[in-house]
């Protein structure tokens, strides 16, 4: 899953890098639109690779420990015999 995702990105990136650094007509409006689109594209794919997977270990931890302390589940207590 990885790969594709550096793979597009990277891509996309090569691409942009000429607009980046032109200095032709027409440059200085194609400048800022480039540098957020560059910059858009490397913090996606930072939150996608590193931050999103980080936030779902520490989500997914406290769960369970919250889980292993709590109460018993229903399956877990004895049944009630009626008298």
């Amino acid at each position: 899953r990885v790969r594709p995702l550096l793979m597009t990105t990277g891509t996309t990136l090569l691409g942009l890098l000429p607009m980046l650094y032109a200095t032709g007509s027409g440059s200085e409006i194609q400048k800022p639109l480039v540098a957020v689109v560059f910059g858009g594209l490397v913090s996606s794919l930072a939150l996608t690779l590193i931050i999103l997977p980080v936030l779902y270990t520490l989500v997914n931890a406290h769960g369970e420990k919250s889980q292993a302390g709590g109460a018993p589940d229903a399956s877990e207590a004895s049944p009630s015999v009626p008298a």
